[in-house]
């Protein structure tokens, strides 16, 4: 599976960070990533990966991770919240190394069933220019 977020304005760039995987009630939680965006979960989910490269989707911008499905014991609704920075200019990556990277290129999703995502926008500069940010989940 793959979770996708997008932007549809050629003025920002995004960090996808803070991930958590958490249950409706939130008995059931796991931390997916760090504040960085560093992934702490690789077998589970993988690192949010940026492209420019969005063929007609209407996104300036897209980042992707791939996850393996799961769910908590005795649970059917699985959450996923990540906190989602604006940058005017290049967003600073996960600073971590050995992140494991995917080197598949994604050209397309469909099928998108929206997940709700904490969005985070940064106090210093101006996002009044922001037509629109989409997050998305993709069977790929």
């Amino acid at each position: 599976m793959t979770l996708v977020v997008s932007v549809k304005d050629p003025g920002f760039d995004l960090q996808v960070r803070d991930c958590l995987a958490r249950d409706e009630a939130s008995t059931n939680m796991l931390q997916l990533t760090d504040e960085r965006g560093c992934i702490l979960k690789p077998k589970l989910f993988s690192a949010f990966q940026k492209t420019n490269n969005t063929g007609n989707t209407g996104a300036s911008i897209i980042a992707y991770a791939f996850f393996q499905a799961f769910k908590f014991p005795d649970v059917m609704d699985l959450f996923i919240e990540c906190n989602v920075e604006l940058c005017k200019i290049n967003c600073d990556p996960c600073p971590d190394t050995n992140q494991i990277q995917f080197t598949s290129v994604l050209e397309h999703y469909s099928h998108h069933l929206v997940y709700p995502l904490n969005i985070s926008i940064p106090t210093m500069g101006s996002v009044s220019d922001l037509r629109s940010i989409e997050i998305s989940l993709s069977n790929y």
